[in-house]
């Protein structure tokens, strides 16, 4: 009898996920690639977000068509990061792509946040999700005393403050589990280096 894939139900609809993903990607093949890239999920020599797909696509395949566990368990922990990697490098370019706005001359430069390293865009994004409760409360307690009239204008703002809201959170999911797939990676990582500088010495055991 032939062994059934080691991947959970849970990472199944996960493959779908980045599946659907990388299919609406796409649309970026031709853009070049403005971030270094990490040469255990990527070759250095990608010039395209459509180089870096279609390593993604092959993990991907290579992941579906696997039956040992230990393998499975591999390629999903490496797609996952080339999954959340291909995010990372999307964002970016279209924040490059975005024509920046004159800069007025008693203003200091600004930067974007989606250039920031990303634990301290995680807090730029929590920051950003403060202020978006902060301005949902406030707009709900002006829908309780304004004119008749006014509540289904307010009502579009508030609706509008929700997606941007979501879409924060959305923001900070997909960076939370990146950092926590990167810090497992390096914890991994660190222990196999030691274990290399101090292997357990060998005790002969007494004999009688």
């Amino acid at each position: 009898m032939q062994k059934k894939s080691g991947l959970s139900f849970t990472q199944h609809a996960l493959l779908e996920k980045i599946s659907a993903y990388f299919q609406a990607l796409s649309v970026h093949n031709h853009k070049p690639i403005y971030a270094k890239l990490d040469r255990r999920l990527f070759s250095p020599d990608n010039e395209t977000i459509a180089d870096c797909l279609a390593q993604a696509q092959t993990t991907l395949q290579t992941l579906r068509q696997l039956r040992d566990d230990q393998q499975a368990e591999f390629y999903a922990e490496k797609l996952v990061a080339q999954y959340h990697a291909l995010l990372e490098l999307s964002t970016a370019n279209r924040a490059s792509q975005r024509p920046a706005p004159a800069p007025k001359p008693s203003a200091a430069p600004k930067h974007s946040v989606h250039a920031l390293p990303p634990a301290e865009r995680l807090e730029k994004y929590y920051e950003f999700l403060t202020r978006l409760n902060d301005l949902i409360a406030e707009q709900a307690e002006q829908l309780l005393t304004c004119p008749t009239n006014d509540k289904p204008l307010l009502l579009q703002k508030i609706a509008a403050s929700e997606q941007r809201k979501q879409r924060c959170q959305d923001a900070i999911d997909h960076l939370e589990e990146y950092l926590a797939f990167v810090a497992e990676r390096e914890k991994k990582e660190s222990a196999v280096w030691n274990d290399d500088l101090h292997p357990k010495s060998w005790t002969p055991k007494p004999t009688n």
